[in-house]
């Protein structure tokens, strides 16, 4: 997984996992409540997901598995 800053101002995540496989995205902010951010699946494998929404908290982790978010 890396974070790179687009020339827009927008934040884009890419993912890279196994082709043809489905991958949850979830965020937190202290690491003991994790929060749903997106499902993705792509025919490739090499997902990229632009992150455009600006939060209120100054910092913001990530994390992918395998499978999709109830």
């Amino acid at each position: 997984m890396s974070l790179r800053s687009a020339a827009n101002g927008i934040l884009n995540l890419q993912l890279t996992g196994q082709a043809g496989k489905t991958y949850r995205l979830e965020t937190t902010t202290n690491f003991i409540q994790w929060s749903a951010f997106t499902n993705v699946a792509g025919p490739t494998a090499t997902i990229a997901i632009p992150e455009s929404e600006r939060t209120t908290t100054r910092v913001l982790f990530y994390r992918a598995s395998e499978g999709v978010s109830p």
